[in-house]
């Protein structure tokens, strides 16, 4: 069992966007996707609603789901431009922003067809069904261990230790909060930063990001970029001592065969978690644009006990919500440099 159910309202206005008010004018404009937007929360616990209660400005909130910075950058000129606002603040969220299909024509049948397979009930009932047939269970108990999260399984359908590691308990113990993550997102880290710079995903990516700085220099609007890591970014330097690098290995193998030996993964892969937002940040300073990162007040909580993320969703708890918000709130409260 993972982070219990919980029930939410999701209100949008005129516009088709997430805001209960309607205002002529806003103190700041959000930027981004449903990271931004606050999927799978209540109206009143989604970060911008926060962050509006924190600072007393008034706050609207243009994030939609599945955006990437070109849309971000499209959003500020057909709606952001028109609320006059003071502050810009675009969140990135790298687990997905920075990919080259975001920029791909999806227009062909077999892409539409593979899109509506991916949401579709039938592909839910079929996941249901194998994971009810063939998931791993302790041959011994049908209750794992919270004290040994992390020890290798004995299952009844086979060798499944490259998965049965997760989810991981974070910090161990009985207060440890449960997390997953695909092997996709972590296979994303496993890139230089030169080698993600070099990606066209990237590359535009970063042109709409200096698009969106000039359209703000025009108007004399305060531009913020703040980055919001994904779940393996901010757990694996967390479980190190918990999963042994085997394990992880085997968990990566699964989608991508040339990985380091276990003796050589961590070193590897641990500093490689931070050439995607170093590069971020990298660009802002040289796009004289500020910068916020939440990787290090989101993992701070992680490890005492605090659950910022879904166990089997990749977006924001309420929690994690409140922790972003709070971030936000102190960097805005700070002055612009000159």
């Amino acid at each position: 069992p993972g982070y219990p159910d919980i029930q939410y309202t999701l209100t949008t206005d005129k516009r088709g966007f997430r805001n209960k008010t309607d205002l002529e004018q806003y103190d700041v404009v959000i930027l981004g996707d449903s990271f931004a937007e606050g999927s799978r929360v209540t109206d009143q616990d989604a970060w911008p609603v926060l962050l509006a209660g924190k600072t007393e400005q008034t706050v609207y909130n243009l994030g939609m789901s599945a955006g990437h910075p070109g849309t971000y950058l499209e959003t500020l000129k057909q709606f952001g431009r028109q609320l006059f606002p003071k502050t810009v603040i675009c969140l990135l969220y790298e687990g997905n922003d920075f990919r080259n299909e975001n920029y791909r024509k999806k227009n062909s049948i077999g892409e539409n067809v593979h899109n509506y397979f991916k949401r579709s009930p039938v592909r839910r009932a079929i996941e249901q069904f194998l994971i009810r047939c063939f998931a791993a269970r302790p041959a011994e108990s049908p209750a794992r261990n919270v004290e040994n999260t992390a020890a290798p399984v004995e299952t009844t359908a086979g060798n499944l230790d490259a998965v049965a590691w997760l989810p991981v308990a974070v910090p161990q113990g009985p207060n440890g909060k449960y997390y997953t993550f695909k092997v996709k997102s972590l296979l994303e880290h496993f890139v230089t930063q030169q080698a993600f710079l070099e990606t066209s995903g990237a590359n535009k990516s970063f042109a709409a990001l200096r698009s969106i700085n000039g359209l703000c220099r025009q108007k004399g609007i305060r531009l913020i970029i703040a980055y919001a890591p994904d779940k393996s970014h901010l757990l694996l330097p967390l479980i190190t001592e918990i999963v042994p690098p085997e394990l992880v290995r085997a968990f990566m193998e699964l989608k991508q065969g040339e990985i380091p030996s276990a003796e050589t993964l961590y070193e590897t892969l641990l500093p490689r978690l931070e050439a995607r937002e170093s590069a971020v940040r990298e660009f802002c300073r040289a796009e004289s644009i500020e910068f916020v990162g939440l990787t290090q007040p989101l993992r701070k909580a992680i490890a005492e006990g605090t659950q910022t993320y879904f166990t089997y969703d990749q977006h924001w708890t309420p929690l994690g919500h409140k922790i972003v918000a709070d971030a936000i709130s102190q960097h805005l409260a700070t002055p612009p440099a000159p």
